[in-house]
């Protein structure tokens, strides 16, 4: 059996929460915020608590444009898209940009897939139009393995 809770945490007026996922080890939240680009929560007990923000890439503030937040490297990493056309890659532990993939639209989406020892990241521009371009990135665990980022 699987218990199953709920918990509410608020932010004030001046913060625009878009996306937010869960650390895979069930232990923090990584939120991305038009204000101040991520935030950082800690899960302790029932409650999420607001630890730091990262402001890597710069939100545009005119676009109030939710944007996409993921876990990846096992909870090691985190993966952002942006309103600037780049998807980042921040280290969960200290919020520091790792890398910059380089898409090029304003309103880029960022995907990751697991596949066995690989990992592929994708982003992909926010409008669905005729010149819609998706990029993927594939990183290959024996690259992992000679040379870690985390």
């Amino acid at each position: 059996m699987v218990s199953a809770g709920t918990n509410t945490l608020l932010w004030g007026p001046d913060e625009k929460v878009g996306f937010a996922a869960l650390s895979p080890d069930l232990t923090g939240v990584a939120a991305t915020n038009v204000r101040s680009g991520i935030d950082w929560l800690k899960i302790v007990g029932d409650r999420c608590k607001k630890m730091s923000s990262s402001l890597e890439v710069a939100p545009n503030h005119d676009a109030n444009i939710p944007v996409p937040v993921l876990f990846i490297e096992k909870g090691k990493a985190v993966l952002m898209g942006s309103t600037k056309g780049q998807a980042v890659i921040l280290n969960a532990k200290s919020g520091r940009r790792v890398a910059v993939l380089d898409h090029g639209s304003d309103k880029t989406w960022a995907y990751v897939f697991p596949t066995g020892g690989s990992q592929m990241l994708a982003t992909g521009d926010r409008k669905c139009e005729l010149n819609t371009r998706i990029k993927v990135w594939i990183e290959d665990s024996d690259d992992l393995d000679e040379n870690p980022m985390y």
